[in-house]
């Protein structure tokens, strides 16, 4: 799944930040322009994670979209 990470203030989430996702062990890291990719995740499932850069912590929750597609793009998460 990709999508789009903003934060509250309406800015993009950094690249490079960490993401976290509950129940998974892997690290991701954002992209550029808040850009996101985050393997094996299952159509229905709700996400639950978080991105942390330097002192900043950015709380997201999406649901994973029952898209025919080898790379769904669930868009952008505000």
């Amino acid at each position: 799944v990709t999508g789009t990470l903003w934060q509250d203030n309406k800015l993009l989430v950094p690249a490079g930040a960490e993401i976290t996702i509950q129940g998974k062990q892997e690290r991701y890291y954002m992209g550029e322009n808040g850009v996101f990719y985050i393997d094996h995740l299952s159509a229905g499932q709700i996400v639950y994670g978080q991105a942390n850069w330097e002192t900043h912590t950015c709380k997201f929750k999406f649901e994973v979209p029952n898209l025919n597609q080898p790379l769904p793009d669930i868009g952008q998460i505000k």
